[in-house]
């Protein structure tokens, strides 16, 4: 028998955890607490309609993203305004990320947004656009938004992009980014109100928040169909407006499973972790993805037949057929200081079908590169950011 297990509901397609692992612990440094106010975040999560197929290029667009956080990490390394989320479960949208709504512009308009740590500029598609994708919600329209202002070359915040490339057209900024996937956004440079939680009693408006107006797009990013990004890294184009590296870092120590620690050298984790809401899966240095998929592996106890992987990214892959109830033994990241958090059963297995259901955890390969803790891992936490305090705190009644 497997021991101290966490169990996961197969319903509709959908995963669900048919209990709750607590945890409250802050992971990393110390300092001040965040200022007070609320953003409604959803998770994207993947319905019964998408195969495993549509899981592969996910995870595939997932990887080339983590790539690209590895060369961005080796770029800052040559080198304040705090809000919480509340979150809800977005069904319309087929992803593994999630969204959040907020009001853009005045009177504000509400779309709704990826939410990503691991990035900095926020930018919606604007009309009107040269080459857009098709999104769930009007576009927004600048010119019926009177807080609406477009940055001039002349102006300092012209040069301000933490990430991506500004460039001069007339007297215009016209902001370019590039994510992991190839796939690019290009648009003004503006200044412009955003509302977290609109249409709630806890909202807030930050006013002259550096702001993308997106005109042209490519990519694989518009299948989302949501209509752009909020970007809470910490860079100076973030809606925190700090001039820190973009990336929230942790201190990961070691992992154990059904609870007990891993035989993992402390050294495997000396290239550093991060925070990262837009990575799907955790990814972990090889030695400790060893460890872990081998006892993971030895937990499971032969009680499910092994499925195929899910392209290069998931390699441990269970065939749960014919079961309602799937028991997993649980897993636990720990961190300096004594911190742990307990990985819902939610965030333990990426269920693509039920006869394909993986360890959403994955290897680096390169040893010396960052791991990266996704955001199937931060399911059913509640995650604060305190950019302010240099904090990553996570506790229990988050989002499902």
């Amino acid at each position: 028998m497997c021991k101290e297990s966490s169990r996961i509901q197969q319903n509709d397609g959908f995963t669900r955890s048919s209990n709750t692992i607590m945890s409250s612990a802050s992971a990393a440094g110390a300092g001040a607490a965040a200022a007070p106010g609320t953003l409604q975040v959803v998770h994207r999560s993947a319905g019964k309609h998408e195969s495993a197929s549509d899981h592969v290029a996910l995870l595939h667009r997932d990887q080339f993203r983590v790539e690209t956080i590895h060369r961005q990490h080796l770029a800052d390394s040559g080198s304040a305004t705090t809000a919480e989320s509340e979150t809800r479960l977005g069904l319309p949208f087929s992803s593994l990320e999630y969204v959040a709504t907020i009001g853009i512009g005045t009177p504000e308009r509400d779309l709704t947004v990826v939410l990503d740590t691991g990035s900095d500029l926020t930018w919606v598609q604007c009309q009107p656009c040269s080459s857009c994708y098709s999104q769930n919600e009007p576009m927004f329209q600048p010119r019926e938004s009177i807080t609406y202002e477009e940055i001039e070359c002349a102006d300092q915040e012209c040069f301000m992009m933490s990430v991506g490339t500004t460039t001069c057209v007339g007297t215009s900024c016209i902001y370019s980014v590039d994510y992991g996937d190839d796939s690019f956004t290009s648009g003004y440079l503006a200044r412009e109100s955003i509302t977290l939680s609109p249409n709630s009693t806890s909202s807030d408006t930050l006013t002259g928040v550096l702001f993308g107006c997106g005109a042209l797009w490519n990519g694989g990013f518009g299948a989302s169909r949501v209509a752009g990004i909020l970007g809470l890294g910490q860079g100076a184009s973030s809606v925190n407006l700090t001039a820190n590296p973009s990336f929230y870092s942790v201190e990961l120590t070691g992992i154990a499973v059904a609870g007990r620690s891993l035989p993992i050298a402390p050294s495997a984790f000396d290239a550093g972790t991060i925070v990262d809401s837009g990575t799907v899966v955790t990814r972990l240095p090889p030695d400790a993805y060893a460890a872990l998929r081998a006892e993971f592996r030895r937990q499971m106890c032969g009680r499910y037949p092994v499925a195929p992987p899910i392209g290069r990214v998931l390699d441990t892959c269970y065939d749960v057929t014919g079961h309602d109830e799937v028991v997993v033994p649980s897993v636990a990241l720990l961190f300096g200081g004594g911190a742990r958090l307990d990985v819902d059963a939610s965030g333990i297995l990426l269920v693509a079908d039920v006869s394909q259901a993986c360890l959403a955890f994955a290897p680096n390969a390169d040893p010396g590169s960052l791991s990266t803790i996704g955001n199937m891992q931060q399911r059913a936490h509640t995650m604060v950011f305190d950019v302010d305090g240099g904090r990553v705190d996570f506790g229990a009644n988050g989002c499902m």
